[in-house]
């Protein structure tokens, strides 16, 4: 199990430098290589992902159709993420390269912690739906929890399985800007 992930990971590296050799990034290609990236870099981190279990994860408190609903929510709010990223990115491109390329990182990781910062309140109300007594309130913490970014940012054992996939998310940015940066250059 343990080379299971390098091995996916290194293959999926192989086919986005294949692309981007080939053509410059468009929107169709983008957004379908997001998920597969982000479950590669799951599976290669066995020890943080699958030895942990997440047996009392609030995930599992739902039933099916809430689950489905949580992933749902979780997959297209990382494509409209993303998307936003890329849109910057092609702003951006405009600048000096060696300027551009750091610059347009730092950016995409502040798009992302913004959207992680709101996120719990599209979450709390999709759980509205599914548990009526809950009470209508905002669960947006302000400013940004650091604490709790920092826990996303650096995967603990025994952590949530919300963050862990919150921290691929956060990590995957930076690969996908240069992959975008990488695109414009052939």
């Amino acid at each position: 199990m343990a080379l299971i992930g390098p091995i996916l990971s290194l293959i999926l590296f192989g086919v986005i430098v294949g692309q981007v050799r080939r053509a410059p990034p468009y929107w169709a290609q983008t957004l379908c290589l997001i998920v597969p990236a982000c479950m590669m870099v799951i599976i290669a981190l066995p020890s943080v992902f699958f030895d942990t279990g997440y047996a009392n994860d609030s995930l599992w408190t739902l039933g099916l159709g809430g689950r489905i609903g949580v992933v749902a929510i979780s997959s297209f709010g990382l494509m409209a993420v993303f998307s936003v990223i890329a849109m910057k990115s092609n702003r951006l491109a405009r600048l000096p390269q060696p300027a551009a390329i750091p610059l347009d990182i730092v950016a995409g990781l502040l798009v992302y912690c913004i959207a992680f910062w709101l996120s719990p309140q599209l979450f709390y109300s999709f759980y509205q739906l599914i548990f009526p007594d809950l009470p209508a309130q905002i669960v947006i913490k302000s400013p940004i929890d650091l604490d709790r970014l920092r826990d996303i940012i650096i995967p603990k054992h025994g952590g949530s399985l919300s963050d862990h996939l919150a921290g691929v998310g956060f990590w995957a940015v930076i690969p996908f800007t240069l992959w975008l940066h990488a695109g414009r250059k052939s």
